[in-house]
Order: structure tokens, then sequence, then C-alpha cells
């Protein structure tokens, strides 16, 4: 059976015999076709902790920037737009206190035998229903970006700047950004 003997040569065995950086690893990794990332939960739960907090945060938190104006990110956003984020804040809310209880207080007979079969894949494991309440915030927050890009052009853009609404606009696409990554490993990490 061959080996993976040099950077980039790729076989059925794996050495990791040298000194490779963890670049190099997952270099080899690709390399030899074995692309897939392992569940990494913790990774959703601090995403979900993030969106849970950014979303208000950045309505209310003045920071600096652009020639020393100082305001917050989704200041200008309409409300109506704004109850979008909220809402699918909730959903992220809701998944992130699930995970969290699960881990802590397992509630049915079922989950708890899990459990007690195998902690390892439990702990790792995201359930069916957290998914969902996921994937509504990210379409939620996808609702909220396509609503801002067709306001461009109505009477709200008057009263706002274009710095203001770009940066909103790049604020809102980080949010989804950042919870398309959360909704990605936490399907990775399915139950």
């Amino acid at each position: 059976m061959p080996s993976i003997l040099a950077h980039g040569q790729t076989g059925e065995a794996w050495n990791w015999s040298g000194d490779w950086g963890i670049e190099d690893k997952e270099a080899a990794m690709l390399s030899a076709g074995k692309n897939h990332m392992p569940c990494q939960r913790f990774l959703v739960t601090e995403g979900l902790h993030d969106l849970v907090h950014n979303i208000v945060q950045w309505r209310h938190r003045k920071t600096p920037w652009l020639a020393g104006r100082i305001s917050a990110p989704l200041q200008y956003m309409p409300a109506a737009d704004f109850q979008k984020l909220l809402e699918a804040r909730r959903h992220f809310r809701e998944a992130q206190v699930a995970l969290q209880l699960r881990d802590y207080r397992p509630e049915t007979a079922g989950v708890r035998r899990k459990l007690l079969q195998d902690p390892a894949a439990f702990f790792s494991s995201v359930p069916q229903k957290e998914l969902e309440n996921i994937g509504k915030g990210v379409k939620l927050l996808h609702e909220a970006i396509q609503r801002q890009r067709k306001a461009e052009f109505e009477h709200y853009a008057e009263r706002v700047d274009y710095a203001a609404r770009r940066r909103q606009l790049l604020s809102l696409e980080q949010l989804q950004e950042q919870a398309t990554s959360v909704a990605d490993m936490a399907r990775k990490c399915k139950a």
C-alpha cells in the first residue's frame, strides 16, 4: 500500500511523519480526494452566538468609520426591514438555546439513550429541528438583503447617503455570509 511520501503525493495509507504544517495536511488531503471536513459543532454554537448578538449590536452600537463618521452599521435601516432581521435573530436564538439545553439536559429518553450509547456522536450532532430554525433564519436574512437592494431606488434612499447605505448592505452581507457558514456546518453535523 503506497503512502504519502512527500507533499502532494497521495496514496491509500496516511503517513503524517515529518514536520508538515496544518495547511500542508489539508492540501495533501484535498489532493488525495479527502475534502470532507469533520463536523465541528462548536463552530455552530459560536456562530449562532455571534449572529444573535451582532444583529442587535449593529443596530445600536456606534463605531467609527469613513473619515471620522461615527454611527451604527444598521442605524438607518428601515423599521420593517429590521423586523425581518429580528425575526431571523429569534430563529437563531431558538436554535442556540436548544443546542445548549440539549447538551446540559437531554429531555427525552431517546435522546438520553443516544448520549449513553455514543457521547462523542451526541455532542457533535445538530438535530433536525435546530437545522430548520437555522435555515429559516438564513432565509429571512436573505429576504432582508434583497429588500435593501431593491430599496436603493426608493424614497428611503433619498434620506440616507450612499456611503451609509453601502455600509449597511455590506454589514448585512457579512451577517448572511456568517449565517450561511453556520448553516453549512450545522448540515455537516446533522444528527
